[in-house]
């Protein structure tokens, strides 16, 4: 007999699904030095994102050691132009970086040019 397992994703704010084919997902942040992890419907990070985007831009990106990083703006080349292997290690740097992306998705643009200058 064979046994299937179905894995839903559900989100810790409100409790629905979270479809496979959406850009909902994990979100990872740190406040005060305190990481955490929340899943989120793509409504949901919507709004998240938007909440934080005042304080992302007013703030000075810190790499992993504490120390500031230099900003460089550089014009984007597109999300639909990179390959699924090069946003699945833009995803990578970005989590090692300090950057909040979710599994699945768009990348935001401030994280796509900060990929793009560090590279």
């Amino acid at each position: 007999m064979a046994q299937q397992i179905i894995e839903y994703l559900t989100s810790d704010l409100s409790g629905d699904d979270i479809p496979a084919d959406s850009n909902g997902g994990t979100v990872e942040f740190t406040v005060s030095g305190i990481p955490y992890a929340v899943d989120l419907t793509e409504a949901e990070l919507e709004t998240f994102n938007s909440v934080l985007q005042p304080y992302v831009d007013a703030a000075q990106q810190l790499s992993r050691s504490g120390a500031p990083v230099t900003r460089t703006r550089v014009a984007s080349s597109g999300a639909g132009k990179r390959s699924k292997e090069q946003l699945a290690a833009i995803r990578t740097w970005a989590k090692k970086n300090g950057y909040i992306v979710s599994e699945r998705g768009r990348v935001a643009a401030p994280v796509l040019e900060a990929f793009d200058a560090a590279h």
